[in-house]
C-alpha cells in the first residue's frame, strides 16, 4: 500500500508519498517524479508552489539508506496519519521508482555528497 499526502507535488508534477529509511525507519515525504523530499512532512503546507523545507533530492534525507514505502504502523509511529489523503496499491511504476532510487543512491556516498553540495548552493542563492 502507498500512502499519499499531496497530489500534485508542490512543483506540480506527481504525488507526494510517505517512504522510510530502512536503516532507522525514519518516515519522510518523497515525490518519485521530481525526486524532492521532505524530512519532516508535518511541518509543510503541501500547497502548490510552496517548497517549504524541501531537499533537492531524496538521497539527502535518506542519507545513504535504501528506502521503501512506509507501512501503516510506520506512519502511526511517526504521527503522520492525519496527513494521508489517499491510499493506493503499489503499481509497477511505484515499485520501479523505489527500485531505481535504491539502485542509484542507496549507500552511494559520492552521489549523496554531490547532491548535498548542490542543495547548499541553491539555498545560498535563495537567501
Amino acid at each position: 500500500m502507498i500512502f499519499v499526502i499531496a497530489e500534485p507535488c508542490p512543483l506540480g508534477c506527481y504525488r507526494v508519498v510517505l517512504v522510510k529509511r530502512v536503516t532507522d525507519n525514519h518516515v519522510f515525504a518523497w515525490c518519485s517524479s521530481c525526486g524532492i523530499a521532505w524530512a519532516d512532512p508535518a511541518k509543510e503546507t503541501w500547497q502548490l508552489g510552496d517548497m517549504g523545507q524541501a531537499e533537492l533530492h531524496a538521497c539527502l534525507v535518506a542519507d545513504g539508506s535504501v528506502i521503501e514505502y512506509a507501512t501503516p504502523e510506520d506512519i502511526k509511529r511517526a504521527g503522520l496519519k492525519d496527513l494521508v489523503i489517499a491510499e493506493s496499491a503499489a503499481d509497477s511504476y511505484s515499485c520501479k521508482s523505489i527500485e531505481q532510487f535504491n539502485a542509484t543512491y542507496g549507500c552511494d556516498t559520492k552521489l549523496i555528497e554531490k547532491a548535498r553540495k548542490t542543495s547548499e548552493e541553491l539555498r545560498r542563492e535563495r537567501a
